[in-house]
């Protein structure tokens, strides 16, 4: 079996203790830091590069076909120019081909130790094709997550993420968390178990077996996601009671191909040899196999011998986005969402994504609606947890 070539003194955890704390040290000292993409093209890391600037009816196609979205109000020009907007729009969620996940920076001199810990999102202008996207982040940077004294120390790094258009008028902002741990690479087994007590029980668990009725179960979900879809069918505000459930978005069972379309379109798969080199050295280099082979990207492979292989938890939240676009209809509008990554999963596993209304109100003109959505595993363990804020239209205010 493979394994990584990582520094002999990072193995110990005293070491490598104290370079994670003088890391998180030095970044603090950094905070408000903002950092303009166009300028800053000496970087190479995945944090700072372009998958895509210019949004088009090609590229949204593509970004809808990494999560199974069939909305024709992204995808049919001839439908699209029937509805408000004119034309085809892209996704909220669209703004992760602009860019990848926004997520702190990699230390230069520790191998990574953290994983995506969510993000919270916030709309304002709809993105079509034509525009030109571009950006800038805000460093603001990490606190620690106080936790039970037999856990690993957990630290949450924030970046502000802010998306303009060629207009100069802000499309969103993100607030991209990372979850850092001060795990040595000789324990980092338990990282990708999620760190807690239940680490060895998800490090044994076995692929799923699907029974015919759970399959079948997947393909009727996948049909009722077409046909109720509320599309054109305005949804009033008046209307909504809360407590109303918003369906159901079925997602899997994740293979490779499902997480390498996604990842794909986010273009962390749209480079090869001295090119992709260059950009994941800082990780590469930690991760070389005895064989000579990268192992850096744990969602293709086998990581690191733990007999596991990892779905990507942008595409749930990309999941939670399909739900709440497929019953808002085409004239609701989506303004925040917030997601948290609980669990990680695994190859073979399906996520089933369900929700319902919280709250109900008017706010500076606005008819609003609050929705709670939780995220669910075939292993009746929920991995991911959002909440969202949705502007209707209002029969009374016209």
């Amino acid at each position: 079996m493979s394994k990584a070539m990582y520094p002999e003194e990072l193995k110990d955890p005293n070491v490598y203790n104290k370079k994670l704390y003088a890391y998180i040290e030095e970044m603090n000292s950094r905070i408000g830091e903002v950092w303009c993409w166009e300028i800053d093209k000496t970087r190479t890391d995945d944090t700072w590069h372009y998958s895509n600037r210019l949004v088009t009816e090609d590229l949204i196609r593509h970004f809808c076909d990494a999560y199974g979205e069939t909305n024709p109000l992204f995808r049919d020009p001839t439908y699209a120019r029937r509805t408000r907007y004119g034309s085809i729009i892209a996704p909220p969620y669209f703004i992760t081909c602009i860019t990848p996940s926004a997520i702190g920076l990699e230390p230069d001199d520790l191998p990574s130790v953290g994983f995506n810990g969510g993000a919270d999102y916030e709309w304002f202008k709809v993105m079509r094709p034509g525009d030109e996207i571009h950006g800038y982040d805000t460093w603001l940077g990490f606190g620690e997550k106080k936790r039970a004294e037999n856990l690993p120390r957990m630290f949450v790094g924030t970046i502000k993420r802010t998306y303009i258009n060629q207009r100069d008028e802000v499309v969103t902002n993100v607030y991209g968390r990372e979850l850092r741990f001060n795990i040595p690479p000789n324990e980092r087994g338990l990282l990708y178990a999620g760190t807690g007590p239940s680490a060895e029980k998800v490090m044994s668990l076995k692929p799923w077996k699907y029974s015919k009725k759970e399959l079948e179960k997947i393909t009727r979900t996948y049909e009722e996601m077409e046909k109720t879809r509320r599309g054109a069918n305005i949804r009033w505000w008046e209307d909504v009671i809360v407590g109303e459930e918003p369906g159901t978005v079925v997602q899997g069972p994740f293979d490779l191909i499902d997480v390498a379309a996604f990842m794909n379109v986010q273009g962390y798969f749209t480079m090869a040899f001295g090119i992709k080199w260059k950009r994941i050295w800082n990780h590469t280099r930690f991760t070389l196999t005895e064989h000579g082979t990268s192992a850096w990207e744990p969602h293709l492979r086998d990581h690191e011998g733990h007999g596991q292989i990892l779905t990507q938890s942008a595409q749930s939240e990309a999941g939670v986005q399909h739900l709440i676009c497929n019953w808002a209809g085409d004239d609701g509008f989506l303004k925040k969402m917030s997601c948290q990554a609980r669990r990680i999963m695994l190859v073979g596993d399906t996520s089933w994504i369900r929700g319902k209304v919280i709250k109900k109100y008017i706010q500076d003109g606005e008819h609003l609606i609050d929705l709670e959505i939780n995220c669910t595993s075939q292993r009746n363990v929920t991995h991911m947890l959002a909440t969202a804020t949705v502007r209707l239209v209002s029969r009374e205010a016209g």
